[in-house]
């Protein structure tokens, strides 16, 4: 019995070995360095000045997910879209799907549309009003806006309100700043990321006791991570891996307690 079971017990042995040491030797693999440029302004609750946020978060759990470190560079908005496009950032963080941002970076598509299931997170805009105003959105039109409309520069939601036909000022970057220039009487309303105008709303007596938000949203949009073309063609495996992660991270323990850590009041 033994003369039989010895060869094939010393061939099982050393291919436990040799699987040990495969595993070793790509567990002690160094992380790929990728870096990303993200929105310099607070967009609560997904980035807050400082490394809060759940955007910072999600970025955190994928590392783990697919053994890469993010180095992550703040940056106005059009000048990180700006820079994907040249190739200078490997991607971006949380851009919204617009048709002339394919010419700057990868999406995960899908039948010719970015797959919604792969992205960071989703978010609505809505526009936001002094209590009283006319101005108005009844879900599918503007109403009594005379004047301009607030928004912030680089977001997506520009191009909707433009293509309304309402003059749309960019010209403040921050919400809280967006909303001391509805309170100055500067612009007649504003359009806002729907959770970042709540938390602004709510911190401030001032802007609680004026300003309040209107329903429905008037949009809600996917969130990616929008990947240079350059990062893209060199590696393209890599990129694959950290948007099918994605879903999974979402979907983690740990995610879900840092959303309600940061939900709450």
């Amino acid at each position: 019995m033994s003369s039989l079971h010895g060869p094939a017990m010393r061939h099982s042995s050393l291919l436990n070995l040799l699987t040990s040491l495969l595993l070793t030797t790509a567990q002690a693999a160094p992380p790929t360095t990728v870096r990303l440029c993200y929105d310099q302004e607070d967009v609560y609750p997904w980035r807050v000045k400082g490394g809060q946020g759940l955007d910072f978060t999600l970025l955190k759990l994928l590392e783990g997910r697919v053994n890469v470190h993010f180095e992550l560079l703040a940056l106005p908005w059009k000048r990180c879209l700006l820079e994907l496009g040249e190739n200078r950032h490997d991607g971006a963080v949380a851009a919204s799907f617009r048709p002339e941002r394919m010419d700057v970076g990868v999406y995960p598509m899908a039948g010719g549309v970015p797959d919604a299931s792969l992205r960071m997170r989703a978010e609505s805009y809505s526009l936001f009003r002094l209590k009283g105003s006319p101005a108005s959105w009844d879900g599918k039109r503007f109403i009594g806006i005379e004047g301009n409309v607030g928004a912030q520069a680089g977001y997506s939601i520009v191009e909707q309100l433009k293509a309304a036909g309402l003059n749309v000022d960019t010209g403040t970057a921050s919400a809280d700043d967006n909303l001391r220039k509805l309170l100055l009487g500067r612009v007649v309303a504003l359009a806002l990321l729907s959770s970042e105008g709540d938390a602004s709303i709510a911190a401030s007596p001032e802007f609680t006791a004026r300003i309040e938000r209107l329903y429905p949203p008037l949009t809600e949009r996917a969130y990616y991570l929008l990947f240079s073309k350059s990062f893209y063609a060199r590696d393209e495996a890599l990129a694959q891996r950290m948007w099918q992660a994605l879903p999974a991270v979402r979907d983690s323990a740990d995610y879900k307690r840092a959303e309600a850590a940061m939900r709450q009041p």
